[in-house]
């Protein structure tokens, strides 16, 4: 998990963006700090890695079996245990 969120890093770290910013909420992709309104919030590391995908890809809809793929890749078993 922690490998893939340092590869999430690098891809946000590759477009120049240290620090997203999604209306009041502030990830900063170096220090993995996520902050709404200036105040800290804590995460974790699944939560950290969805809030990311989410925030890169806004204005996209996502599936519920992409984003599953995406925290727990071929570990996806049941979908229907997310609904």
């Amino acid at each position: 998990l922690h490998a893939r969120i340092k590869a999430v890093n690098r891809r946000q770290q590759r477009d120049g963006k240290e620090i997203i910013n999604v209306n009041e909420i502030a990830i900063n992709t170096k220090t993995m700090e996520v902050t709404v309104d200036g105040n800290p919030v804590n995460l974790t590391p699944k939560e950290y890695e969805l809030l990311l995908y989410f925030s890169s890809n806004k204005n996209h809809v996502l599936s519920k079996q992409t984003i599953a793929e995406h925290l727990w890749g071929d570990y996806v078993d049941h979908l229907e245990n997310l609904d």
